[in-house]
């Protein structure tokens, strides 16, 4: 039964109000009866029992205890004693209730004009979208309708040229308005020989009505005939007019064209003359240019003695170009020749001047050794005042000299390329160097970097630990400290809880439920930090009492909107809440599986349990859509 059916108030205005309060809970003798009274259909209800468990329509159950605790609602059917101040509550009372009506007055009129101005709106909308369809229809049918007109266009001169009469068409006429006349006279004889034949049938009629017998039906037959030859008279009256009012409609259509062909006639006419007026002017202008064009004709041969003068002195001209073509191939050659030796020299000078450069080099370091100053280059002027044969012979001089002394000259080229191993060397160790103040610097920013990302996680993943344990435990706390705030990756994380109205405890000293809502919280927080797709659970409620497991299944039901959960679990509460079951089983030494809709079944109906609609597939069948929730 409902709770709002077992109340009976004393006044029927204050039912209302009850059932404000109440609604459609239902009364369930034990815990398991309201169970399946709640979670029995597709639709979920709030039911209460005897002992005060109350199970919400959102799953959670709440009261109930060793001792149930009566409400202060009054028991029985005697009327209440209203003082004073009663009467005062009964007055505002009525007041409400006629301010509630006022007000649903209102509320109703106002739906209305909405639900109006909705279906008006609807109604435009349609409108809108049915003249957005039909505009490509129309602007195709103005297209085409254009193009109609232009080929009538077109037509026009055609149809005007065969609307005109001809002769045949006058004889034509004038035979059909004969046939007309005829037609005419014929139908006024008709008309007179059945006035005739209707007189004589009357006096037929008021015989035979006298009389009867084989006269009588020798006079019928022949009224009969009489009738059918008046029926054909009159329909060849008819088709006569009607062929005379198609001939007098082709008659007056031939005459509008006629006036057309005419009113044509004479605007072709004052073209004719707009064109020989136009003509005149023509001639005129042809005359003028064509005295303007002798004219030009004197300038022109007067020009061409001009230009047979000036074709005679380029002729020169040319002759004498060609003479100074030669004299500029010949000099050019002589430049060619004078480059070509020219830049030999510089070739010269550029080598010898490399080779003195080198030797200077030499000079400069043997001097360097020796702590000698190098002499300086003689300068050209200088150069000019020295005798070559003379320095061969002192050049030779030296030479033999210098084999006489026979010095070790490849120490100095060894020494030279220790000089160069020992620069090359330093070097690699200053770029060595560089590499690694650059590796240190790096290393430096990326342990930063990573415990600045961690710091902030761990922040977040605190703050989310801390409401969720709270939310799973309805007053609890939990909390993540680090051990060395300075290195938190050295020595690590503590995690602490502390239980409804306990103290603060290590999570190793905790009881497996505890250890499973605290475990359950920081897995919760961590994946609302880095959310996956899909969440794999295996029994995570099997240390958990009846009240939290159905807190923390219709969080995961929530959490369903943005990610898909896998969760093994023998829980009827897991089971309830489940979009889909798949329950593992062997046959035959061999595994196989079953899926099962849960909303496909009610609870508690008349014969235990009935069936509605249930799908099972064996193992490998795929289904048409992935559920968000799966228990197994």
């Amino acid at each position: 039964p409902r709770l709002i059916d077992l109340i009976n108030p004393a006044e029927p205005r204050l039912e209302v109000a009850f059932y404000y309060g109440v609604r459609d809970t239902a009364v369930a003798d034990d815990l398991d009866t309201a169970s399946k009274i709640a979670y029995g259909g597709n639709v979920r209800r709030r039911v209460v029992t005897l002992q005060g468990q109350l199970i919400e329509t959102s799953g959670t159950m709440s009261g109930g205890g060793s001792k149930p605790r009566g409400g202060r609602m009054r028991t029985g059917t005697a009327a209440p004693d209203l003082d004073g101040e009663g009467a005062e509550s009964a007055a505002a009372v009525a007041q409400a209730e006629a301010d509630l009506k006022k007000a649903s007055v209102t509320y109703e009129e106002a739906h209305k004009a909405a639900v109006s101005a909705g279906k008006e709106a609807k109604d435009a909308e349609a409108t809108v979208a049915k003249l957005e369809r039909s505009l490509p229809k129309l602007r195709a049918e103005v297209i085409a309708a254009e193009e109609r007109a232009t080929d009538l266009e077109g037509r026009l001169g055609e149809l005007e040229a065969a609307a005109k009469v001809t002769k045949e068409d006058a004889a034509e006429l004038k035979r059909l308005e004969k046939a007309v006349a005829d037609a005419k006279a014929l139908y006024e004889k008709v008309v007179a020989d059945a006035a005739g034949v209707r007189a004589e049938c009357e006096a037929l009629q008021a015989k035979m009505d006298a009389v009867g017998g084989e006269k009588l039906k020798k006079q019928k037959a022949l009224v009969k005939d009489l009738a059918a030859g008046i029926a054909a008279a009159g329909d060849a009256a008819t088709e006569k007019r009607a062929t005379a009012a198609s001939h007098a409609k082709a008659t007056a259509r031939l005459e509008k064209a006629i006036e057309e062909a005419v009113a044509e006639r004479a605007k072709l006419s004052e073209d004719v003359k707009t064109i020989k007026a136009e003509f005149a002017a023509l001639e005129e202008g042809a005359m003028a240019v064509l005295e303007s064009q002798k004219e030009l004709q004197g300038l022109v041969d007067a020009k061409s003695a001009e230009c047979a003068a000036a074709s005679k002195a380029r002729d020169a001209a040319v002759k004498e170009m060609a003479a100074l073509k030669h004299v500029e191939v010949d000099i050019q050659s002589k430049l060619e020749d004078l480059d070509a030796q020219s830049k030999e020299n510089d070739d010269k000078a550029k080598h010898w001047d490399k080779e003195l450069n080198k030797l200077r080099k030499e000079q400069e370091s043997l001097h360097a050794e020796c702590e000698v100053p190098v002499p300086e280059l003689l300068n050209p002027k200088q150069l000019d005042t020295v005798d070559a044969a003379d320095e061969m012979r002192r050049a030779g001089a030296l030479e033999e000299e210098l084999k006489e002394m026979k010095p070790d000259m490849s120490s100095i080229e060894a020494y030279r390329v220790k000089i160069g191993e020992y620069d090359e060397r330093n070097d690699e160790l200053k770029s060595v160097t560089e590499q690694r103040d650059e590796t240190r610097a790096r290393f430096d920013e990326l342990r930063k970097k990573r415990l600045d990302e961690f710091m902030a996680g761990f922040n977040v993943i605190s703050l989310r630990l801390k409401e969720m344990y709270q939310m799973i435990t309805l007053g609890g706390d939990a909390e993540l400290e680090l051990v060395d705030s300075m290195d938190p990756f050295a020595e690590g994380i503590v995690f602490s809880v502390r239980p409804p109205k306990k103290s603060w405890k290590n999570i190793a000293n905790l009881s497996g439920g505890e250890k499973t809502l605290s475990s359950l919280a920081l897995v919760f927080a961590l994946h609302h930090y880095k959310p996956t797709p899909l969440y794999v659970m295996d029994e995570i409620d099997a240390a958990l009492d009846f009240k939290n497991v159905s807190i923390v299944g219709h969080y995961i039901k929530e959490r369903t909107k943005d990610a898909q959960f896998v969760i093994i679990s023998l829980r009827n509460n897991m089971f309830e809440l489940a979009d889909r079951l798949v329950g593992i089983y062997k046959t035959n030494n061999t595994t196989k599986t079953v899926a099962i809709d849960p909303g496909a079944f009610a609870v508690g109906a008349d014969n235990g349990s009935a069936k509605k609609d249930a799908d099972a597939s064996t193992a490998g069948d795929e289904e048409n859509r992935a559920p968000n929730a799966i228990a197994a």
